[in-house]
């Protein structure tokens, strides 16, 4: 959710793959640069206080840009980030798409690439990045169209307070389906976490079963849940930069383990000669798409970042989109294609959650699971946030929350989700249902929804609207093909 307009209370939206998918808290990077520029001003005084008062000589004196960025990269990396990725500036806008992009989705790419072959599904990680980026653009247009800014606001200017109202629900549903894939993934981790340094404990709280339950229940009431209580983000706002950082590491170290690691590949180009490059299957097509989709849904950020554009023009925001899903594609075909040439020769090993591959102790990978951990933990209370404000939207408007009443709705919430999650064992389950039910409607058949009205001049038999109703029609059709494979396969189990 975008911005609430005419002064009131800001409300933030998750992304997905957000950490996190996205993971997910994205929106709170474009928010946080103002109280830095002003501390970095003060350092940046202190610099050339001390230069005026020493005996450099004036040709070896540094420039004002000079000494600013010194003091920052010295005095705070983040802060130095924070400078070179401006919120409103290109480079900045591309960071906060990238923040929306990544997250706990690049967990299943090895698994997508495993199903597919890599050429195909490669293709298909191409193929969910274009559909993305035109969705985006669609996006933009309304928003331009419209003058409005946020999800609810363009759609209650294109077909009413009814479907603002029906927005605003599917948006608080997206946001639910985030929150319950991060205890998904929490409740999964922690007993294999603790197993690493004590693979001989004979204990509930590894059982894989009670075990999840008994972790699910902790983390939902005694983390999440008073994380949660505070109306703003400004504790956790480095929490989107940290889990974009977490998933570029694992990307970047299931990489260089492959080339690196004698022990768990022998021969790299042998891999490359035993490796499937096509692999055409309607269950590696209809259980693959779900994570895909999952993994690029940044189209609830678009009017947002949009509206922080310095230049803002569809031109840009173009760039802008096109940069920003390169890099999505990049990384994620590294992670799954590297991932499946790491266990080629069995591939039944790898599934919709890497941290399941035999890896065994290797330093860097157990590093990406604390670290990809730690980016959920503190990356779930930013979902509930917007959550919040989208109950306050829908049901306390005039009112507001109060005090009591914002903590019986974030319990409520939580609860929610952590019902919802009790029943789900697999990060990769929860993913493949938000997948298929939610991110489609908010990510893609919306978008088009508006498009249509937007150009209502244009005739049905047009081309642009002919290719925007072929989008929505495959990611129906996809979609509904995946859950059903998927209740399938579960009875089936």
């Amino acid at each position: 959710m975008d911005h609430k307009e005419n002064g009131k209370k800001p409300a933030f939206n998750a992304g997905a793959n957000n950490t996190s998918e996205s993971l997910l808290g994205k929106n709170n990077y474009i928010n946080m640069t103002e109280d830095l520029r002003k501390s970095s001003n003060t350092y940046s005084n202190i610099l050339q206080d001390q230069r005026h008062n020493s005996e450099m000589p004036s040709d070896m004196a540094l420039s004002p840009k000079s000494r600013r960025n010194f003091a920052d990269l010295m005095l705070s990396p983040v802060r130095f980030t924070q400078r070179k990725f401006r919120a409103g500036g290109t480079s900045g806008s591309i960071f906060s798409l990238v923040a929306a992009t990544l997250g706990a989705g690049t967990l299943t790419f090895g698994y997508a690439i495993k199903e597919n072959g890599i050429a195909w599904g490669t293709f298909l990680i191409v193929f969910g990045a274009a559909i993305s980026y035109y969705t985006g653009m669609l996006l933009v247009h309304a928003s331009n169209h419209t003058s409005r800014h946020r999800y609810e606001d363009i759609a209650d200017a294109l077909y009413g307070k009814k479907f603002a109202r029906f927005t605003s629900i599917m948006n608080l549903l997206c946001l639910l389906a985030f929150i319950m894939s991060y205890i998904v993934y929490i409740k999964e981790a922690i007993p294999k976490i603790i197993l690493i340094f004590a693979p001989t404990l004979d204990s509930f709280i590894v059982d894989p079963y009670w075990g999840q339950k008994f972790w699910g229940t902790i983390f939902s009431f005694c983390i999440l849940f008073p994380m949660s209580l505070p109306r703003s983000i400004n504790a956790l706002r480095f929490s989107s930069a940290f889990g974009v950082l977490c998933s570029v590491y694992l990307c970047l170290a299931v990489t260089v383990i492959f080339w690196s690691d004698r022990g768990l590949v022998a021969d790299p180009w042998e891999n490359f000669k035993e490796a499937e490059y096509f692999v055409f299957s309607f269950n590696g097509l209809v259980t693959s798409m779900p994570l895909i989709i999952f993994a690029y849904m940044y189209q609830v950020n678009i009017p947002l970042i949009y509206k922080e554009l310095e230049r803002r023009n569809a031109k840009t925001m173009g760039k802008v989109l096109i940069r920003g899903s390169t890099a999505a594609i990049v990384l994620y075909a590294m992670v799954g294609i590297f991932c499946y040439m790491t266990f080629v020769k069995e591939p039944w090993v790898i599934t919709q959650n890497i941290f399941e591959a035999p890896y065994g102790s290797n330093v860097a990978i157990i590093v990406g699971q604390f670290t990809l951990f730690f980016a959920v933990m503190t990356a779930a209370p930013l979902c509930v946030l917007p959550a919040k404000d989208t109950v306050e939207e829908l049901f306390y408007k005039k009112e507001g929350l109060s005090t009591k009443v914002n903590a019986l709705v974030t319990l409520a919430l939580v609860s929610i989700c952590f019902l919802l999650s009790i029943s789900i064992d697999k990060i990769g389950d929860a993913i493949t249902l938000a997948g298929a039910t939610i991110n489609p409607v908010i990510g893609f058949i919306i978008p088009v929804m508006f498009y249509w009205k937007v150009r209502s001049d244009l005739p049905a038999t047009s081309y642009q609207k002919v290719i925007s109703l072929s989008v929505a029609i495959i990611i129906i059709i996809v979609s509904i093909m995946s859950l059903g494979n998927f209740i399938y396969l579960k009875i089936k189990s």
